[in-house]
């Protein structure tokens, strides 16, 4: 009776044993999951953060800038708020890369994509859709108020030259077109509104370029 009762306990003991094993290999496997699915997390972040910006001035590119007009003409109509945009293209810059080459290019476009940046509120999305042309969004902002971040962005960036990695120096200016949506004026497109904007700034590059060029129809109308 002994030896059986003995045995018993002998195997209770093994199985708490074993199950309390059990119990701590579920709870690292349960651990482990956790660990990766958060590693997925974080890499599916990264992976749409990369998707979204513009590799060498880290701005939003232009699907992600798309994105986000669209968003904030939604939200304008919806709380009956002006929103701004401004269209930027740097003046010349197929000589800069023609008499410096590709690499002091890039550097010019980083340093003017800094300025850019600084020129405007923290809280405006500023994007680069391709090649030396910028565009800006600004929310809540008519256009006298908008016009006015843009000459002090275009004065920040003529102020002084850029210097490049290899030593060169360019001076480097920039010509801007904006353009207002405004209440009342009818059903927002971001399409017609980027349209505009970029209007306004080949009306800069033919008007002597390093200038600001506003809509002036809505500009007028606020």
């Amino acid at each position: 009776m002994i030896d059986l009762v003995s045995s018993a306990n002998a195997s209770l003991v093994r199985i708490t044993a074993e199950y309390e094993n059990l119990t701590q290999e579920l709870e690292q496997a349960l651990r482990d999951k956790q660990d990766l699915m958060g590693l997925l997390e974080r890499k599916n972040d990264e992976l749409n953060r990369l998707a979204a910006t513009d590799p060498l001035t880290g701005l939003a590119n232009r699907r992600r800038f798309t994105e986000v007009i669209n968003e904030t003409l939604a939200a304008a109509e919806a709380q009956g708020q002006p929103m701004s945009m401004v269209m930027i293209d740097l003046d010349h810059f197929k000589n800069v890369n023609d008499t410096y080459g590709h690499q002091c290019g890039d550097d010019v476009l980083v340093e003017a994509s800094r300025r850019i940046a600084l020129g405007f509120r923290s809280d405006d999305f500023t994007g680069r859709l391709g090649g030396e042309e910028f565009a800006v969004i600004l929310a809540n902002t008519d256009a006298e108020r908008a016009g006015i971040a843009a000459e002090r962005c275009r004065a920040l960036i003529a102020a002084s030259p850029i210097r490049c990695k290899d030593g060169s120096v360019v001076e480097i200016t920039g010509s801007f077109g904006g353009a207002t949506w405004l209440p009342g004026h009818g059903v927002g497109s971001s399409d017609e509104l980027i349209a505009r904007a970029d209007t306004e700034m080949y009306n800069s590059k033919e008007t002597g370029r390093n200038r600001v060029t506003w809509e002036r129809q809505l500009a007028a109308a606020k």
